[in-house]
């Protein structure tokens, strides 16, 4: 499908690596801070996660003043409002300095955009029920994924799933899900494995385990799994061996700015 490589080829070209870096550029994935990534394809760039309270300095530097690779944005998506994955002032300044961009995000992050009432999108997604959006050449569609149930008498947490076409080249994004209330029964039901996910960004946590929850297993079906929620610094790394015994083509980048190359 479109410029990836089977899942055949990336498993015998990463099985074993703890990452794969490569420059940034046409048809590559870049880590950014702890769930964030940088995805460009076929000549659009969307950011998903990447502009947050976690976000490295040196970074979050490149990101706010649009300097290379985070030029040029298309479209810059947030799961959710928790501030691993998301910053009100950092995604407003950076859509000044990418005129383009839009922002599409739940309806409590979209609320804190101020300055781009036509480039910022809210979603206020039903469960069972995509959200569809055509933005700059790219096709979102965005879905309510449980982000787990609050304590009683706190407002729980809207958490989006994106699926996000590019081409001929579909990518989805879970955010941040909880196993005990995400089945494969929903996902089936939003049509997601008949999909033919390319590769699929869900928390490395849920990767590694020695058994991988069923919304893992049955209700994505990508070609390739990308371990997203790397732990800040300081935290134990990711288990990638345990990861790539449970999905050998999975790819597991190190940290920010690493990337891997989609052809």
């Amino acid at each position: 499908m479109g410029c990836l490589l089977g899942a055949g080829a990336l498993g015998a070209a990463f099985a074993g690596v703890p990452g794969v870096t490569a420059k940034t550029g046409p048809d590559t994935v870049t880590s950014v801070g702890i769930s964030g990534f940088l995805i460009e394809l076929g000549g659009k760039k969307v950011l998903i996660d990447g502009l947050t309270s976690f976000t490295s300095p040196a970074v979050e530097q490149r990101l706010l003043a649009g300097e290379p690779p985070f030029d040029g944005l298309d479209v810059v998506l947030a799961t959710h409002s928790h501030g691993d994955h998301f910053k009100g002032s950092s995604v407003a300044l950076c859509l000044k300095n990418n005129p383009k961009a839009a922002f599409i995000g739940p309806k409590d992050a979209a609320d804190q955009v101020s300055g781009f009432p036509e480039r910022v999108f809210p979603v206020q997604a039903e469960e069972g029920k995509r959200v569809p959006l055509d933005v700059n050449g790219i096709r979102v569609q965005a879905m309510a994924l449980s982000h787990g149930i609050p304590p009683a008498g706190v407002a729980g947490i809207v958490n989006l799933g994106y699926l996000v076409t590019v081409g001929s080249v579909t990518l989805f994004h879970s955010g941040d899900i909880d196993p005990s209330q995400l089945t494969p029964e929903l996902l089936q039901a939003l049509g997601l494995p008949d999909e033919r996910i390319d590769f699929a960004f869900v928390p490395g946590f849920f990767l590694a385990m020695p058994e991988p929850p069923p919304f893992v297993t049955k209700g994505i079906r990508p070609r390739v799994y990308i371990a997203a929620h790397l732990p800040p610094a300081g935290q134990a790394p990711l288990d990638g061996d345990a990861i790539r015994r449970n999905f050998p083509t999975a790819i597991l980048l190190k940290g920010d700015m690493d990337s891997w190359a989609v052809k």
